[in-house]
């Protein structure tokens, strides 16, 4: 008598198995998508929470805003670079340099999380200019930021 014993699954079963991983991911996505939506909200809100307390600290232990643009002394300052950010490098106290003990406020500028690339992710602020008797007395064109806001339309309340 021969044996009739299967070395493996029938094509239909493999279809089927298949068909049953796909609709068990289909639920899933359903599910978590309004998660990762309502997580990317709260680190939305975590990261404006940070930038402003470091703005309104910088304020505090400068009395100005930090720059964008240039400074006083003619350096060059980004608010969103985190290689001249006031905020991440700290105030310059003369051109091209910094005090021997310099504050620094945040460790580089956190992202948008509901941005739609990583090219505008660290672009993804609106930047809100300080009055310019606020930003700088002595240069007025001078323009400090004194807030920021997601550039996604849906979060601009924020």
């Amino acid at each position: 008598m021969k044996s009739t014993a299967r070395l493996g699954f029938s094509l239909v079963e493999l279809l089927i198995a298949l068909a049953i991983i796909l609709a068990v991911v289909t639920i899933a996505t359903g599910v978590f998508q309004p998660l990762v939506a309502e997580q990317q909200v709260d680190v939305l809100k975590a990261n404006l929470r940070t930038i402003r307390q470091a703005i309104y600290t910088f304020y505090n232990d400068n009395g100005r805003y930090p720059y964008e643009g240039h400074d006083e002394f003619g350096n060059v300052v980004a608010f969103l670079d985190n290689q001249t950010s006031e905020l991440v490098q700290g105030a310059h106290d003369g051109k091209g340099t910094y005090p021997v003990r310099r504050r620094r406020y945040l460790m580089s500028i956190p992202p948008d999380p509901t941005a739609t690339s990583d090219i505008t992710r660290t672009a993804g602020w609106k930047l809100i200019f300080a009055e310019p008797a606020l930003s700088n007395r002595a240069i007025p064109e001078v323009m400090g930021v004194r807030d920021v806001k997601s550039l996604n339309p849906s979060f601009q309340d924020l």
